[in-house]
C-alpha cells in the first residue's frame, strides 16, 4: 500500500522546474513565483526576455495569465516549460511616440491623450485573430478577454461619402451618435428634445438622450445613424 506522501511526492515530481538562466540558481515550477523572482532579483520581466511559458496544454503566455484563466477553463496540467518568444513590437500611436500593448489600450490612449478616436483620424485596427476594430466600444473589451488582443495592426480605414447627417440647426456632421448629441450641446446650446427630434441607429435602437446613447454605446458602437421628427 503506497502512502499518501509518496504519492504526493509523485505528483509533484511531474511538474518541470523553471531554472532562472540569469542567476542559475533559482528554480521553481510556479510561473507566479519565477515571474516574482526575474521582477525582485533582476529588475525584469519575461517579456524584456523574450521568452514565454508554454503549457503543456499548448498555451503560451508571458506571464501568469493563464494560470488565472485555468481557474474556468479547468486546465489540469498547469506545466511549463520556458521557450524563447520574440517580443512584438506594438503599433506607435499616430500623434505620439507611445506603443499600447492591446487593442483597447490603442484606443482609450486616443480618446484620454489626444481627446480623438480611430474615425477621426481615418484608422481602423486589425487584430491577428481577423477581427477589425473602429471605436472602442464594439465588444472590444470582450475580444481582448477571450482572444488577448496584443498582436494586432494599424490600417487606413476605407474612406468613404458621408453617411452621417447635418446638425438640425447647422451644416456640421458629427461622426458619430454621442458626437450628436455633444455638439448641440456645446455648439447651440440646445438639445434633441429641444428641437423635437431623436436619432435612429442602423440597429434600430431610438436615442432620446445623451444616458439613452451611453447605454446603446455599450452595446452596439456603431456610428452610422439617422435624424428623425418626434
Amino acid at each position: 500500500k503506497k502512502s499518501k506522501r509518496g504519492c504526493k511526492a509523485k505528483r509533484d515530481g511531474l511538474k518541470r522546474d523553471l531554472v532562472c538562466r540569469l542567476c542559475t540558481v533559482y528554480r521553481t515550477p510556479s510561473v507566479n513565483a519565477f515571474v516574482q523572482h526575474l521582477h525582485d532579483k533582476h529588475d525584469t520581466t519575461a517579456h524584456e526576455l523574450e521568452i514565454a511559458f508554454r503549457c503543456d496544454c499548448g498555451n503560451v503566455a508571458q506571464s501568469s495569465a493563464h494560470i488565472k484563466k485555468n481557474l474556468v477553463n479547468k486546465c489540469s496540467l498547469q506545466n511549463y516549460t520556458i521557450v524563447r518568444k520574440r517580443t512584438v513590437e506594438h503599433p506607435k500611436c499616430p500623434l505620439c511616440e507611445t506603443r499600447p500593448s492591446t487593442v483597447v489600450g490603442y484606443m482609450s490612449h486616443l480618446c484620454g491623450m489626444h481627446a480623438t478616436t480611430l474615425a477621426e483620424q481615418g484608422l481602423r485596427l486589425r487584430c491577428s485573430c481577423g477581427r477589425k476594430f473602429f471605436n472602442v466600444h464594439y465588444n472590444s473589451k470582450e475580444h481582448t478577454a477571450n482572444c488577448g488582443g496584443r498582436d494586432f495592426t494599424v490600417e487606413k480605414a476605407e474612406k468613404r461619402a458621408p453617411t452621417t447627417p447635418e446638425c438640425v440647426l447647422c451644416e456640421f456632421r458629427p461622426a458619430t451618435l454621442s458626437g450628436y448629441i455633444s455638439h448641440l450641446k456645446s455648439r447651440h446650446d440646445s438639445s434633441l428634445s429641444k428641437n423635437d427630434v431623436y436619432l435612429v441607429c442602423t440597429c434600430g435602437h431610438k436615442i432620446t438622450s445623451s444616458v439613452t446613447v451611453r447605454h446603446h454605446g455599450q452595446i452596439c458602437g456603431r456610428c452610422e445613424f439617422t435624424v428623425e421628427k418626434i
